[in-house]
């Protein structure tokens, strides 16, 4: 897991904690105390506030799907292109390779 950056959930990235329970980005108060300048809402309405250095939250991943060609090679072996999050270009690039098969697809955390 990632962890936080401050910067991003206040810009709404979402957050959450460690066990991967979902919590909501409230505030950064930079005058308060050290143990209390990082505000959030947890899964039950509660508002909480921790130092921005916690351990217990980080950023939630962020799931992209990406796509590749799948060739098969004069020798028979199977072929795996470089995968790329853009699918238009995966079928664009899926003629430069003879013995196309078929496009996949699949998710990578980030």
């Amino acid at each position: 897991m990632k962890t936080l950056d401050l910067q991003a959930a206040i810009n709404g990235a979402p957050i959450q904690y460690g066990n991967g329970e979902k919590i909501t980005f409230v505030a950064y108060v930079p005058k308060a105390g050290f143990n209390d300048r990082f505000v959030y809402m947890d899964k039950d309405g509660y508002v909480r506030s921790i130092s921005e250095h916690t351990a217990c939250i980080f950023m939630t991943p962020v799931v992209k799907t990406h796509w590749a060609n799948v060739h098969r090679s004069e020798s028979g072996s199977i072929i795996v292109g470089v995968s790329m999050p853009d699918e238009k270009a995966v079928q664009l690039a899926r003629d430069f390779l003879p013995g196309y098969i078929k496009t996949i697809s699949f998710d990578i955390e980030q």
